[in-house]
């Protein structure tokens, strides 16, 4: 049998407004990000994205100070609403680079092709687009 997981202590106040003020800045992170992404300005997706980045590490140094006290239910709900979004930017993410693939697989035709198209002898992405340059 395995003991029980001893209860957390509660998180006294001054630690929960602390992370409250964390938790909002991951949330104005996402915001800024989630518009950016919707305006399609480059430059703001990255700053957006390393705004988040940014908080988000800060959210970790709070979580190492406050291991073993308990998470009030609010700031749980708000965590995993966080980590939601922030799933949600990275399929967003991979479907754009999987699309981005299958559209240079399909403009980068082989070596040798009837039609003189070039293709790099490195392998994956960055090759065919390598090769591209020659």
């Amino acid at each position: 049998m395995t003991a029980p997981i001893p209860a957390a202590d509660p998180m006294p106040d001054a630690a929960q407004a602390i992370w409250l003020g964390h938790v909002s800045q991951i949330e104005q992170a996402l915001t800024h990000l989630d518009e950016a992404v919707a305006s399609g300005d480059t430059q703001a997706v990255l700053d957006g994205a390393h705004a988040l980045q940014r908080a988000l590490t800060q959210g970790v140094q709070v979580a190492r100070q406050t291991v073993g006290l308990a998470l009030p239910s609010q700031l749980l709900h708000r965590l995993s609403w966080a980590q939601q979004r922030v799933s949600a930017h990275q399929t967003a993410v991979m479907r754009g680079r999987v699309a981005t693939e299958r559209a240079l697989s399909v403009l980068l035709v082989r070596e040798g092709a009837a039609d003189g198209t070039y293709q790099s002898q490195l392998p994956g992405l960055g090759g065919r687009i390598a090769s591209t340059y020659r």
